[in-house]
């Protein structure tokens, strides 16, 4: 019954990690396709890689960060839907 209960855990956060886009193709990409030895250029693709770390160093945050406020508050959405349409009705 542990084996099972950890195995549905680890597919879980497997196919979370899957869905999460990683950077390593669109780098590859903005290296292949903006050229140039310039140093405008350079500094392009440095920005653009840059950018594209920072939005993948945010995507993790929130994904860490949301499992740990989930964690550390048991209340589900549905739970909270529930009970602000429940004040709605009372006023």
């Amino acid at each position: 019954m542990l084996g099972f209960y950890v195995s549905a855990v680890f597919t879980r956060w497997w196919q979370i990690f899957d869905n999460i886009g990683w950077i390593d193709t669109p780098c590859l990409w903005i290296t292949q396709y903006i050229k140039g030895e310039t140093e405008k250029a350079k500094c392009v693709r440095r920005n653009c890689i840059r950018y594209s770390i920072l939005t993948q160093a945010m995507v993790l945050f929130l994904l860490f960060s949301e499992f740990e406020v989930s964690l550390r508050f048991t209340v589900t959405w549905q739970q909270a839907y529930v009970n602000v349409f429940q004040l709605s009705i009372i006023w």
